[in-house]
């Protein structure tokens, strides 16, 4: 009777650790998950809020008059001068 108690008893104590331990790894491998996906969306937000940056800075853009003559006239001046 007493080792049919003690072997009910090791089997409820072993059954009562493999539940705890998958209840542990579950949980844990749900707050590993969340803690993922959180640094994916912190990189996602630096990146875009990087990119926003760069885009709204005046001064990295390139100068639209860039190669234009300061006085056109001064070319057709010279080609229609007879003079020269």
């Amino acid at each position: 009777m007493v080792l049919l108690i003690v072997a009910v008893g090791i089997v409820v104590g072993m059954g009562a650790y493999i539940y705890s331990t998958r209840q542990n790894s579950t949980t844990t491998t749900q707050e590993q998950t969340i803690n993922e996906l959180t640094d994916i969306q912190n990189e996602a937000f630096q990146k875009a809020s990087d990119e926003a940056v760069k885009a709204a800075n005046p001064f990295q853009v390139s100068n639209p008059l860039e190669g234009v003559n300061t006085n056109p006239f001064e070319e057709v001046r010279k080609k229609l001068n007879p003079f020269e």
